[in-house]
């Protein structure tokens, strides 16, 4: 067990050591480039995001529905995946005019800790829910700047990016019935094309120095996400262990009681209990706002 969770924990560094080794290659990009060419500008900014729904996030949130409605003396609170911090870099080149044409790279992150306990017939049970997602842009916007006053323009840009993202969903049950305890970790990476848009405000400090005030939209979603599956159950002496690279993130709705929750699992195949419905391959959709405060160089 130590063996593998080593191995797990290794994979897990490495993949986020990944990540971080392109921002950090991407925004020394961008420091070289506007600093070998003159007559261009690097934009700085840090900030926050907030994540629309999901299919992760509606999935937990029926669970946390469902324990509501079936069980007794329930306890703690289900947290959505919602607000988390984001930065990020530009390197804009002129092309005449009011427009410009910017490369740049970003990193978003958003981790919630949920946990609620409920009551069973004969014993107490807690539930602990560790989702984390990282999302890495590679964006290229166009950008049309519109003077606004003495020292003050507005920037309105959109484009497209490259962005890669990992998730990470960590959940424990936990009950005082033989000491039994559930774990389970699912781990997925992937890439895909997105879009962004917003508007920022440049306000001039200096002739080489702007201070900047940006807000954002994106537009970006995951499917057919698979990835690495590990779950461990423990009764008093008895441990059952396993683990798969081959899972998937379903998504579906689960008819109790003739109410209906939206549920999410991970699993190698499609689940078919009869009280599922409308099972199908969950979409991880990282749309969002974010907005931030920084500044700009031109040189």
């Amino acid at each position: 067990m130590s063996l593998t969770f080593s191995r797990g924990l290794l994979n897990y560094r490495h993949e986020v050591s990944s990540m971080k080794k392109i921002l950090l290659a991407a925004v020394l990009l961008c420091l070289s480039t506007s600093m070998a060419f003159p007559g261009i500008s690097l934009k700085l900014t840090g900030g926050m995001t907030y994540f629309f729904d999901n299919d992760y996030t509606k999935g937990i949130r029926g669970l946390y529905d469902y324990y509501l409605d079936s069980y007794e003396g329930v306890t703690g609170k289900f947290k959505p995946l919602r607000l988390g911090l984001n930065f990020g870099g530009e390197v804009a080149v002129s092309l005449g005019g009011n427009l410009a044409v910017g490369f740049g790279a970003a990193y978003f992150q958003v981790s919630r800790e949920s946990e609620f306990g409920y009551q069973l017939p004969y014993f107490s049970s807690r539930d602990s829910l560790k989702p984390d997602i990282r999302l890495i842009p590679l964006t290229v916007n166009i950008h049309y700047y519109v003077p606004a006053g003495p020292r003050l323009r507005a920037d309105w840009f959109v484009g497209a990016g490259y962005y890669m993202m990992k998730f990470d969903h960590g959940w424990s049950v936990t009950t005082d019935f033989f000491s039994y305890q559930t774990e389970q970790t699912f781990s997925t990476h992937k890439a895909n094309l997105g879009f962004q848009g917003g508007l920022g405000l440049e306000f001039e400090i200096s002739s080489q120095i702007a201070l900047v005030f940006q807000a954002s939209g994106r537009f970006i979603k995951f499917s057919d996400l698979k990835g690495d599956l590990k779950e461990k159950i423990s009764a008093s002496a008895a441990i059952w262990e396993n683990e798969t690279g081959n899972a998937y993130f379903w998504f579906y709705g689960r008819n109790e009681g003739g109410a209906a929750y939206a549920q999410v699992s991970f699993a190698e195949t499609k689940p078919s209990e009869t009280e599922y419905s409308a099972v199908r391959k969950g979409i991880l959709d990282l749309s969002g706002l974010a907005a931030g405060i920084g500044l700009k160089i031109s040189f």
